[in-house]
This record gives structure tokens, C-alpha cells and sequence, in this order.
């Protein structure tokens, strides 16, 4: 599938460690925070997201993440996206961060090196100092993820809209077989809400200072509880 054909966007994200899923979701839910807002269930869906690497996890190093994700119904997904937590040069920070494209999901990273290869190079214009096609062809598996997850659409009156999601999460290190259980809430907006998500963010962590904040990336935190 051509770059042209692919999905472009900026996403804007957050995500939380929470004490115990089913009572905090009510809680936050119920929350005062969200008096004023729309609350609608979403979906009900697990995914399986297979996160790719080089051996010396180089494209984790630079702040790309490569994945290929198993959705309901046998589909698959694969994203190549800069990290919104590391740090970017200012001019780049409108261009889109994530691109992703429908692909088998029993498929591999390799088998879509050239569309890989065209989403860094969009990604990181001023190039990165190495070989891109070389450390494409050395990717390997490196943290799979399962996640259960219900999400909701949360939208007020000023047309702010984000995705709530509360999560079920097992992370699989591949390299050391370390398996590791996490409960999450996740948000989820796009690029344009710019101005209120912090806002949101805010009130949120405000009523609910138990949330403890993590990286918004899968795979650093995957890294953080399987393989540091």
C-alpha cells in the first residue's frame, strides 16, 4: 500500500496505573470532573499488539515505535509512530506522529519494509545516522501486549473529545519471557484539542490523585516493568 493510501494523524495521549480497574473505573466514571460531559461506551475489544525492534532497540532509542496489531475479527494493523513523550524538534510537531495501514496480522515487520521505511523518513525528515533499511531487516519481536479494554467517548460543549479506556493489560518481554499484569486508564485525543487536554488531565488527576502517571508509550512502558 502506497504512503499516499495510509492512515496519517497526531494523537494525543495519556495513561495512568490504577489500584483496582472495576472500582476506579466507577469512581472516575461517577467522577465530578466529569459533570458537564457527554459519557458514552464505546467499545468492548482486545487487542494484541506485537512491538518490533533491533537487538539494541534502536528505533526505541530515537522515539519511533513499530508495531503490528491482532483486532477483533481477525485484522490486523500496522504503526509506525514517533513517541509524543520524547522530545521533537519544534518545527515537526504539526506533522502527523502516527501511520498506519491494514496489513495481515500473522505478518511480520519485515514484510513491510518499504512502508516502514517511508513512514521514519515522514516522521523524522532530517534523517536518522544510520542504515534505515539494515536495522529494518534486523527488527525482531521485542514486547507483545495483550489488552482488555472498555472504551468511552468522553465530549463536552466546547467540542473537546477524547477516549477514556480502561484497561486489562499482560506485557510479554520476548527476549527474557518476563510476563507482567498492569491495570490502566488511557486517554486518547487528537492533535487539535491541544489546548484542553492538559486541562482535562488535570481536573482528572486532581480527583483521583491515586492515578499514578506513566509514559503514554506501550513499549517503554512494557520496558519499564519486564525488562529493566
Amino acid at each position: 500500500m502506497a504512503m499516499e493510501e495510509t492512515v496519517r494523524s497526531n494523537y494525543l495521549g495519556a495513561k495512568y496505573f490504577v489500584d483496582n480497574l472495576k472500582k476506579d473505573k466507577i469512581k472516575i466514571l461517577r467522577g465530578k470532573f466529569l459533570a458537564g460531559y457527554g459519557v458514552t461506551l464505546y467499545e468492548k475489544s482486545t487487542v494484541v499488539k506485537t512491538y518490533y525492534d533491533t537487538p539494541d532497540c534502536f528505533f526505541k532509542q530515537v522515539g519511533i515505535t513499530i508495531n503490528i496489531n491482532k483486532l477483533a475479527g481477525g485484522k490486523g494493523e500496522l504503526v509506525v509512530r514517533f513517541n509524543t513523550d520524547a522530545n521533537r524538534i519544534i518545527f515537526l510537531n504539526n506533522i502527523p506522529d502516527t501511520f498506519a495501514k491494514p496489513v495481515n496480522p500473522r505478518s511480520t515487520a519485515r514484510e513491510h519494509m518499504d512502508f516502514i521505511a517511508d513512514a521514519i523518513y515522514e516522521l523524522i525528515p532530517n534523517g536518522i545516522s544510520s542504515d534505515v533499511q539494515g536495522l529494518i531487516r534486523s527488527l525482531r519481536p521485542i514486547i507483545v501486549k495483550k489488552k482488555k479494554r472498555e472504551r468511552y467517548r468522553i465530549i463536552n460543549a466546547n467540542g473537546f473529545k477524547t477516549i477514556m479506556s480502561f484497561a486489562n493489560c499482560v506485557y510479554h518481554n520476548q527476549i527474557n519471557g518476563i510476563k507482567k499484569k498492569v491495570e490502566t486508564l488511557e486517554l486518547e485525543s487528537k492533535s487539535n484539542n491541544n489546548e484542553y487536554f492538559p486541562v482535562f488531565q488535570k481536573l482528572l488527576t486532581f480527583e483521583f490523585p491515586t492515578l499514578i502517571a506513566t509514559d503514554s508509550s506501550d513499549l517503554t512502558v512494557g520496558f519499564d516493568i519486564c525488562v529493566k
